[in-house]
């Protein structure tokens, strides 16, 4: 028998923030989401119309991405990467095959800011100056984040922030693990593979990431088509249960009220969905795709994309930390219909400190 004070407790509180309103009015707050969440594993794409889409919305986005293997963190930081990576173009980059709550991570978000998440012992070993983190109530903490402007006029070779860090990172705490990374290049004669080829000519093992696609289509949905003038958790809940592919019929009560007090038109619902490594500039490239076909597309009554983070990035929305403990929740929705009015909805998780018991 299972004892009942084990499994009563409330599931992690969400932080979910709305906005409605018209892109001709307010279109740098969807620009400004897409730009500060990073890092992108999850997109789909939903669209009831009876007409298939355009191959760029079909295809996805345009999300090469390779993966290096064994790849010290000193390496991000040698003259030639800085000049030709970060000077010259936006550089995501994430350690993979690592977790959050335990293991030490890394990301490089498209600005140059290097995040270093780090368990206690690497900490101390390292040497740079960092803050504990937000989310660990432990004394002493148990784990620090170490922040690098990569891109900053004082971090230069033969400088001496430049030349601190490069000791601690080649002496103090050889850091080594995979990463995922994707480069957008400032020059578009230059090809985003040019980084593959650096890593390559240094003797790591660089390989094409993993992507995975799905299609899949419902048939004679009733769909409503004033889908956002409703309550905004019965809409994300809607889009949730089409997504995962429920019987809508047999939906809970807030989907039959939501069918019931709008017009509905029974038409095919195409769920697209793609996994991977999307960054920030290849999501804004794919989402004005879409702004661009539902504006010229009256019979489409609204037109949805759903974008999900990784749960074991060191950041979620710009440079904040990510939660451990609980989930990680970090994600957003649009919804636009013709007239180019949206519904964006950004899920920031819980932002809390785990409470703990200590008799």
């Amino acid at each position: 028998m299972l004892a009942p004070e084990v499994w009563n407790f409330k599931p992690p509180s969400v932080a979910l923030q709305i906005e409605k309103n018209n892109m001709k009015r307010s279109k740098h707050f969807v620009e400004a989401c897409i730009a500060d969440h990073h890092f992108n594993h999850g997109v789909t794409l939903i669209s009831p119309s009876n007409n298939k889409l355009p191959r760029n919305l079909t295809s996805g986005p345009n999300s090469d991405y390779y993966k290096i293997s064994d790849l010290p963190v000193v390496e991000l930081i040698r003259p030639d990467f800085l000049h030709n990576f970060i000077q010259n173009g936006k550089l995501s980059m994430m350690s993979v095959g690592t977790k959050i709550d335990c293991d030490n991570c890394v990301n490089i978000t498209p600005a140059g800011m290097l995040i270093m998440s780090l368990e206690k012992v690497s900490y101390e070993r390292l040497g740079l100056e960092g803050k504990p983190s937000f989310f660990c109530r432990l004394k002493p903490p148990s784990r620090y984040t170490v922040k690098i402007d990569l891109a900053a006029e004082c971090f230069k070779p033969k400088k001496k922030n430049y030349e601190r860090v490069f000791k601690c990172l080649m002496h103090n705490l050889k850091l080594k693990m995979d990463f995922a990374v994707a480069w957008d290049p400032s020059d578009t004669s230059v090809c985003s593979s040019s980084i593959a080829a650096y890593f390559d000519s240094l003797g790591y093992k660089v390989k094409t990431g993993n992507k995975a696609n799905n299609v899949r289509q419902m048939i004679e949905v009733p769909v409503p088509n004033d889908l956002l003038n409703v309550e905004s958790e019965e809409i994300i809940g809607w889009l949730g249960a089409v997504v995962t592919d429920c019987d809508i019929a047999k939906w809970f009560d807030c989907s039959k009220e939501l069918i019931r007090e709008n017009d509905t038109t029974d038409l095919p619902v195409r769920v697209y969905q793609w996994t991977g490594f999307h960054t920030s500039q290849q999501m804004t490239v794919f989402i004005t795709d879409v702004i661009n076909h539902v504006r010229n597309q009256n019979e489409i009554p609204w037109i949805a994309v759903h974008v999900q983070g990784f749960e074991d990035s060191v950041v979620t929305w710009k440079t904040i930390e990510n939660h451990f403990h609980q989930s990680a929740e970090n994600s957003y929705t649009l919804i636009i219909d013709p007239t180019e009015q949206y519904l964006l909805s950004k899920t920031l998780g819980a932002n809390r400190k785990a409470k703990t018991h200590s008799k």
